[in-house]
């Protein structure tokens, strides 16, 4: 009664979508959550008829065959409507303006002074070119890649608040290469090795550097590959929950103890109920957290673990009615002025 061929430990999205991969491999599989509902930060719940989202604001990597998309494809029953997540604003007193994804469209942002978006432009071009060359821009900060001293304080603020708006950090804890990435300059799948291994002439890596310096010169849409779920994030999870067999049994309430091991191999773990077995266990719950559960690991292995820094989300709902009409767009909004837009009526 409790052995299964695979339990896997969380019922978040990345937990639901490894039972259903398996189970429709043909395991068996027992599933265990602590808390009452599943989905975790992939879920919705409604205000007054109002839908508010537990989760992220976009879902990338849809082209190209993204990990999401591939699952999608192979292993749902139903799959959700995607809609194009519409653009990025800037939110200002007048109104919004479209957040710059080209080089001119950072030096025409008149909501900075001049010469700290010709700062921002210069900095941004050089960052991009030493990319695109070779440099490892990961461990390079927003910060550091600019003159912060020199900039302005809604420059500052602006930078501060839109690394926050990518990354859920700092100015100073975004990597450049974040930016580029958020900003749609670089692709966020690439992999310059498998490209210069398979390329079918020996100048591809030379193309391919004109074309993402190109798109900082002309054309860029920063949301090529962002796409929102029609009905909200619930509808995820639910394609999810309708496309389970029946070979997946799910246990909320359920807080799982500890996994037992056996020469340093997973064989089951332990709750209040009871134990139960398995040949393969998925731990998806918090990879911090992972020393609760096991407790035999690596010191090297649980330091790098202590390292993890976890971003916090809050969703506000503001009770709009129909007759409001400043939200009336399709997109993202990114405020930084220290006297908000709300403030202002």
């Amino acid at each position: 009664m409790n052995s299964y061929d695979s339990i896997v430990v969380g019922g978040g999205v990345s937990g639901l979508l490894s039972a259903l991969v398996l189970s429709k491999s043909g395991k068996n599989v027992l599933l265990l959550e602590k808390n009452r509902n599943l989905g975790n930060n992939c879920n919705s719940y409604l205000v007054n008829g109002y839908r508010v989202d537990t989760g992220p604001h976009a879902i990338t990597q849809l082209h190209n065959g993204g990990p999401l998309r591939y699952l999608m494809e192979n292993y749902f029953d139903y799959v959700p409507a995607l809609i194009d997540y519409g653009d990025y604003f800037i939110r200002e007193e007048e109104g919004l303006k479209e957040v710059p994804t080209t080089l001119k469209g950072y030096l025409t942002m008149d909501v900075l002074p001049r010469k700290d978006r010709l700062i921002i432009a210069q900095s941004l071009t050089k960052m991009l070119l030493s990319w695109e060359f070779g440099a490892d821009i990961s461990n390079v900060s927003v910060y550091q890649s600019l003159p912060w001293n020199t900039l302005s304080s809604d420059t500052k603020e602006f930078m501060d608040t839109f690394s926050y708006f990518l990354s859920g950090k700092s100015a100073k804890e975004t990597s450049v290469q974040r930016m580029f990435v958020g900003g749609g300059f670089i692709e966020e799948d690439i992999d310059k090795d498998i490209i210069r291994e398979n390329s079918e002439h020996q100048h591809s890596d030379k193309f391919k550097r004109l074309s993402y310096v190109s798109r900082l010169l002309n054309n860029n849409k920063v949301n090529y590959n962002q796409y929102y779920p029609r009905n909200g994030l619930k509808a995820v999870l639910n394609s999810i929950l309708y496309s389970l067999p029946e070979t997946v049994e799910i246990k909320t309430n359920t807080a799982v103890e500890k996994i037992v091991t056996e020469n340093d191999i997973a064989k089951g773990v332990l709750t209040k109920e009871g134990p139960y077995f398995a040949d393969i266990i998925v731990y998806s719950a918090f990879a911090k957290d992972l020393p609760k559960y096991i407790t035999d690991l690596p010191a090297p292995y649980i330091s790098d673990l202590n390292r993890i820094k976890q971003s916090k989300s809050l969703t506000i709902w503001l009770g709009l009615d129909e007759a409001f009409e400043e939200f009336n767009y399709i997109g993202g909004e990114v405020w930084f002025k220290k006297k908000s837009f709300w403030q202002c009526q």
